[in-house]
């Protein structure tokens, strides 16, 4: 499997048809790439799939901090990624963002490619030293573009899937069916507020996100299902409850952030707004999954993703998005 870079250059190279042998992990001598593993529940989630990708496509060693993995293994299954700690990565590293780690990684086999004999196998280690990779990774496109992939090796435990249904079901008790015996699509919907309204509008220069926008995305689901009814979770329950409520959207009650996320996550499809809480959550579900956009092109983070599961829905009464030829299957 090649890497092949999208039709932007701003885009990150997409990991395809790019056969390299892995590393041994047990050979403490050969170089690795270690992650950051600061932020959030969303944040760690998308770091630990982000450098799980490098080692699945690359063949490189990596490791995770232990606490991150401490972290983790708390509501997510099989969290396998070696630790830094374990004895077999040396401590000098150089600090690097992802994004060059990835275009290092790429332009390295690219080269390497150019130089197979065996098959097309590339057993060239592409690395020549350690680093450390000091951001908070992201990359929705590729994140998109390899789901399945990372739905794969995240995965909530039983006792956290087990509460979010038990939430799902209250919800929904009123249309008198529960998250196994229903009728309807459900399609779960995450807004953040609070601390994101100061942010978004330092870094972006945005506004927060209105009624208009998940008007919009609940027409979008509406026009393409069949009576679906929408669970909203947010950290503004006051806020949701007066600009949002109606008889078939449900503002829920908040839990633990893992158990929001795995509610998040077991929607049939998904609105997000911004933030990788959302985002990973989304992810990390079946179906699709909705996003604002408009008119401010400082905000940039989704303008790669190409997932045909994954559409932009206008935020801006002026700004129009024609999704008529999306179905959703």
């Amino acid at each position: 499997m090649i890497p092949v870079m999208n039709n932007t250059d701003e885009c990150l190279p997409q990991m395809k048809d790019l056969r390299v042998q892995p590393v041994n992990e047990q050979d403490c001598d050969r170089p690795y790439v270690l992650m950051n593993h600061d932020g959030r529940l969303g944040n760690k989630l998308c770091q630990y799939a982000s450098v799980y990708l490098l080692r699945h496509f690359y063949g490189v060693r990596v490791a995770i901090r232990k606490s991150m993995r401490s972290n983790l293994q708390r509501v997510m299954k099989d969290i396998f990624l070696p630790t830094h700690e374990s004895g077999c990565f040396p401590s000098s590293t150089t600090n690097l963002t992802y994004e060059a780690m990835l275009m290092k990684l790429y332009t390295a086999a690219k080269e390497a490619r150019l130089r197979v004999t065996d098959k097309n196998l590339i057993t060239t280690p592409l690395l020549n030293q350690s680093y450390y990779l000091f951001d908070y990774p992201a990359p929705r496109d590729l994140l998109m573009d390899h789901r399945d992939l990372v739905r794969s090796i995240l995965r909530f435990k039983d006792e956290v899937i087990s509460k979010a249904i038990g939430n799902i079901d209250k919800a929904i008790k009123p249309y008198n069916a529960t998250y196994y015996r229903r009728d309807f699509p459900i399609v779960t919907v995450h807004f953040r507020r609070s601390d994101y309204t100061d942010y978004i509008k330092m870094q972006y220069n945005m506004t927060q996100l209105d009624e208009v926008y998940f008007k919009r995305a609940f027409d979008f689901y509406k026009k393409r299902l069949k009576g679906p009814v929408f669970l909203v979770l947010s950290d503004d329950l006051a806020w949701c409850r007066k600009n949002l409520a109606t008889k078939d959207v449900v503002v829920m009650d908040g839990a633990t952030a893992a158990v929001d996320m795995a509610t998040i996550s077991l929607g049939d499809h998904h609105v997000t707004s911004y933030g990788t809480f959302s985002f990973t959550a989304a992810l990390l579900g079946p179906g699709h999954i909705t996003h604002p956009i408009g008119h401010n092109r400082r905000y940039k983070i989704v303008d790669c993703v190409r997932s045909p599961y994954f559409h932009f829905i206008s935020r801006d009464k002026t700004y129009e998005i024609d999704n008529s030829h999306v179905k959703l299957v």
